[in-house]
């Protein structure tokens, strides 16, 4: 009837925003054939650095990805405010290691998954 209510328990929003943090590593931003990625790889989401983005010397590249940062920062604060989880992917290593493993960085084990 009509006045049933639909009741959402942030389960399509909270599957929506683990997905985004799961793909973060592999944003890419493009261009006429040129192209940067958002991150830098295999590190989690650590932004690629101003100087990798300017070598490229394109406005709309640079304005592309001003926007994809912006709506990566609006989905962190969505996530933030509707206590919502990121994803640990989304993690440099280092912290994973240092959250999950309880490693320490004076520690002189190696991973070999990490390297």
């Amino acid at each position: 009837s009509k006045q049933e209510v639909a009741i959402d328990e942030g389960g399509p929003t909270r599957d929506f925003l683990c997905q985004v943090w799961k793909q973060l590593p592999s944003l890419v931003a493009k261009v006429e054939g040129k192209q940067v990625a958002l991150f830098e790889k295999d590190k989690g989401a650590i932004p690629t650095t101003d100087e990798k983005i300017q070598q490229h010397n394109c406005e709309e590249l640079q304005r592309k990805v001003r926007l994809f940062y912006t709506a990566i920062g609006r989905l962190m604060l969505r996530s933030i405010i509707s206590k919502n989880p990121i994803s640990s992917t989304a993690m440099p290593v280092f912290y994973r290691n240092l959250i999950f493993r309880a490693c320490d960085p004076k520690d002189n084990e190696s991973y070999p998954r990490d390297k």
